[in-house]
């Protein structure tokens, strides 16, 4: 990787661009539409060439080698089992007499569900109402992992169920939040983007190089990320923290809440939270860019093989 840079290949050099131009486009977005327009759409175009850039230069990523068959699960980030992992027949009866999709920790990730959807139909109108829903679903994401190692109910169905409902969740409310907030529109838009693209990314090395679950982390890498995965109040109170935080940002902009002393109590919980948003922000940036040198680093060591 030291003698081929990978991050400095051509179609990633056309990636960073696409990136750039789309910054700035949601930028413009509140203000000026047909600039907004014209950077966005310049960002989609350039999408067509960094393939072709890829092909001529020889710098495709092992997922897009010269012929290999590129399938389904191989840019899904996900590995589809075999007749052999799944068991056959025997897996598929097995799955007859055992329903992975009504296991209590799955059960509990509908209602998760459930309550996001409730909480979004109010966020328009009522914000208390809103937020209780919301929190709700984000305070049985406590207990669907208890249950899980309770009754031995632990599957990826599962695992995945709570990181989709945990991305959506946020970027629905942040959505919402944008709305409310119009001048802080693109700082909304790049929290959205940092959350899904830093999980996406990480979840898909750590497919890549075999890791049962996106938590599951090599102990030697990042130390931030391993006392992140590793130590659940810290896990929890990051995690809590940072829902509470966009959850007072938008009862904040109906009311100050109920006063505690002289300071409203929405007021006084966006001053304790917003630093936990912050060092959260802070670890998908480390997410990101410790899921892109594994990245690299995998890219470089399949180069290196057909050298």
């Amino acid at each position: 990787m030291a003698e081929e840079n990978i991050f400095l290949f051509v179609p990633n050099l056309i990636g960073y661009a696409r990136i750039v131009f789309a910054i700035i486009s949601f930028y413009f977005m509140p203000c000026c539409p047909l600039t907004a327009s014209s950077f966005y759409l310049l960002s989609g175009l350039l999408d067509a060439f960094d393939g072709h850039a890829a092909r001529a230069l020889n710098q495709v990523g092992a997922a897009d080698a010269p012929g290999r068959r590129v399938k389904p699960h191989d840019w899904a980030g996900t590995a589809l089992a075999s007749p052999e992992q799944a068991g056959g027949d025997k897996g598929t009866a097995r799955m007859a007499e055992e329903n992975i999709f009504l296991f209590v920790p799955n059960l509990i990730g509908y209602a998760r569900i459930v309550f996001a959807i409730i909480s979004f139909y109010f966020m328009p109108c009522c914000p208390l109402t809103a937020s209780s829903f919301y929190l709700l679903s984000g305070l049985l994401d406590a207990f669907d992992g208890h249950a899980a190692r309770a009754l031995n109910q632990g599957t990826q169905f599962g695992a995945m169920l709570d990181m989709l409902t945990d991305r959506c969740s946020t970027m629905c409310l942040l959505v919402n939040l944008a709305l409310l907030y119009p001048r802080a529109t693109l700082l909304f838009q790049l929290s959205m983007s940092l959350d899904i693209a830093s999980h996406w990314l990480h979840l898909h090395s750590s497919v890549v190089r075999g890791s049962e679950s996106h938590k599951m982390i090599d102990l030697s890498g990042n130390p931030v990320l391993r006392i992140y995965y590793t130590s659940r109040p810290v896990l929890f109170t990051l995690c809590a923290g940072n829902e509470l935080f966009y959850c007072l940002l938008y009862l904040f902009n109906f009311s100050e809440g109920p006063l505690v002393g002289s300071v409203g109590l929405f007021r006084m919980g966006l001053w304790i939270t917003t630093p936990i948003a912050l060092l959260k922000s802070v670890i998908s940036v480390i997410h990101l860019i410790t899921a892109a040198r594994n990245m690299a680093a995998l890219d470089a060591a399949d180069r290196a093989k057909k050298k």
